[in-house]
């Protein structure tokens, strides 16, 4: 069940798709939603952010620093 799972702690490398959670056992999928409306209907009602957080900004390196 998506709501016991804590969504913003988990990483994909976490996420287990193929076992239950609570049980261990076999997990099936049986849809995938690739539809963006479909998607942002279902995170609005689950209370979710419907877009990603923005991307930090990129830091500078400097490439001739010598150490």
């Amino acid at each position: 069940m998506i709501q016991s799972l804590e969504v913003n702690s988990i990483t994909q490398d976490q996420l287990d798709i193929e076992h239950c959670p609570n049980c261990g056992g076999a997990l099936k999928i049986i849809a995938a939603i690739e539809d963006p409306p479909v998607i942002i209907k279902i995170l609005s009602h689950l209370g979710l952010p419907t877009r990603a957080p923005p991307r930090a900004p990129a830091r500078r390196v400097d490439l001739f620093q010598t150490i």
